[in-house]
């Protein structure tokens, strides 16, 4: 999606004709696959996620001007989950790794997030 500025105002503004509209990836996609097992009593899923985003700028800058700095970089995110459910499904306990390859990720604004991390949770449901 290459939203670009098409006109301007005034005078003052005009090098930012054609320039990229701030803060908008060009280009970015996410592909997840699923795995269904079924043990009996017990159920589990397997999960892969895969995340691409193109780099992109958060400032608004002039179409032949370009600034590193004010970029947010390439990234890929892979991440792992597993969830196995039981007692006919009013539990579920849930594993997920992401960005299990520890890449360097960032945010809008181009601050750095936090790296490969784990989470755990447990789930149950309260039904008559």
């Amino acid at each position: 999606q290459d939203v670009r500025i098409q006109a301007v105002s005034n005078f003052t503004e005009a090098p930012f004709v054609n320039a990229r509209v701030p803060n908008i990836p060009v280009f970015f996609t996410n592909i997840t696959t699923s795995y269904d097992l079924d043990l009996g009593k017990v159920k589990a899923r397997f999960a892969y996620f895969v995340s691409f985003m193109d780099e992109f700028t958060f400032i608004q800058e002039a179409a032949l001007q370009r600034n590193d700095n004010n970029y947010v970089p390439r990234q890929w995110t892979h991440r792992v989950g597993m969830t196995w459910l039981f007692f006919a499904e009013k539990m579920a306990l849930s594993a997920d790794l992401s960005n299990i390859f520890d890449a360097p990720l960032f945010d809008v604004r181009s601050v750095q997030r936090p790296g490969r991390n784990f989470s755990l949770k447990l789930r149950y449901v309260f039904t008559k």
